[in-house]
């Protein structure tokens, strides 16, 4: 049962086209700041998600700057 939340929180990124880029590093390979977003740079790009401080991406998923890339 503790996968569920995370497949929801894949669907949740997979239906998303922008995040808020209130990180240092910017936004990760593959997507571009637009604002205070970072936004997809194809329709190809990888989906991301924040990466909370300290902690590692979950499997499946690398570190790209502040964040984790599905791979």
């Amino acid at each position: 049962m503790k996968l569920i939340p995370f497949f929801i929180m894949l669907i949740f990124v997979s239906l998303a086209s922008i995040y808020a880029s209130g990180y240092a590093s910017g936004c990760p390979s593959g997507w571009y700041q637009s604002g205070a977003y970072c936004a997809p740079a194809s329709t190809n790009s990888k989906p991301i998600i924040p990466r909370p401080q300290g902690a590692n991406c979950p499997s499946g998923w690398h570190q790209s700057g502040d964040w984790c890339q599905a791979n």
